[in-house]
């Protein structure tokens, strides 16, 4: 089944973040990996199914929408090195 809420905060240098959905009494963890890579927008909407993370929590997954930026790659390289002097 497919939910619908909004990016709540977003950790860019560590590619995760919560997601404010009026579904459930508490917000979903959601890890850039559930995406394919890049980053999620604070505030945008997103689309996105659920699933247990196997210590009695949800989680986002398949998170699709106008609120996930595959462009930006959180600042590494190919390697998995930083590229800026961060």
């Amino acid at each position: 089944m497919v939910h619908r809420g909004k990016v709540d905060m977003w950790h860019e240098r560590k590619g995760y973040g919560f997601i404010k959905c009026d579904e459930f009494n508490e917000d979903l963890f959601v890890h850039c990996s559930s995406f394919g890579g890049g980053n999620l927008i604070e505030g945008s909407e997103v689309t996105f199914d659920v699933e247990d993370d196997g210590r009695s929590k949800k989680r986002a997954i398949n998170v699709e929408g106008p609120g996930v930026d595959r462009e930006r790659d959180q600042g590494r390289d190919r390697r998995g090195g930083r590229r800026d002097s961060r």
